[in-house]
Formats: C-alpha cells, structure tokens, sequence
C-alpha cells in the first residue's frame, strides 16, 4: 500500500501525469461513487495531440480554454484505477492536501492500482 486515507461517496482525487508524446501535464479528476467504484469526471491537458482524446463519451463536452483542453461531465465509471508508472510521466496521486509521487516510490513500470476498499 502506498497511500491510504478514509474517503466518503463525492470525495474526489487527481492523478497528474506527463504524457510520453506530447510531454505535457495531464490532470485526470476522479470521484468516489457509494458502490466504492470510481467515475473519471473531467480530464486536461494542454493541446490536441498523438495519444490525447479528441473526441468525447456521450453526455461529455470539450471546452478549449487558456490553459488548454478540457473535457468534463464525464462519466466513465470502473472499479479501479490500474496504471503503470512511468519514468517519463511523474504520476502523482492528489488527494485533499496529499501529493504521493508514485515515480518515487516504485520502479518504472510498476503496475499500480487505485481502489476503495471498505
């Protein structure tokens, strides 16, 4: 376990990247349904580009703002969260005050998953 923290349904958290390509940050928002499954809500990140949406879920929308793209009203609901850390990418788990650099904690590759246990 690398991070542990009482959460409650509506609780939300972060996990912000660099994204192998583009080399920019993305910030993926996600959101603790009561069922304990997690729904992505909002994703940005900088500019269109190999590996970035550009195209959304129905019910989303896409605004281009100053400081960049950002796609809300999401709704991808899943049980968890697997990814794999990356050397390049700096993935960093945000939740309330709390940053846990993942990148730092495990080696490159690791796979890592997010989950709401009881």
């Amino acid at each position: 376990v690398l991070y542990s923290s009482p959460v409650s349904p509506g609780d939300e958290f972060e996990i912000v990247y660099i994204h192998s390509v583009q080399r920019s940050p993305v910030v993926e928002k996600f959101r603790v349904l009561p069922d304990r499954s997690i729904v992505v809500f909002e994703t940005i990140y900088q500019d269109f580009g190999a590996g970035l949406p550009s195209e959304v879920d129905e019910g989303a929308k896409v605004v281009v703002e100053p400081g960049g793209v950002r796609i809300y009203d999401m709704n991808r609901v899943m049980p968890r969260i697997t990814l794999r850390v990356g050397s390049i990418a700096r993935h960093q788990f945000k939740h309330g005050t709390a940053v846990v650099k993942l990148a730092d904690l495990v080696d490159s590759g690791t796979r890592v998953d997010v989950t709401v246990e009881p």
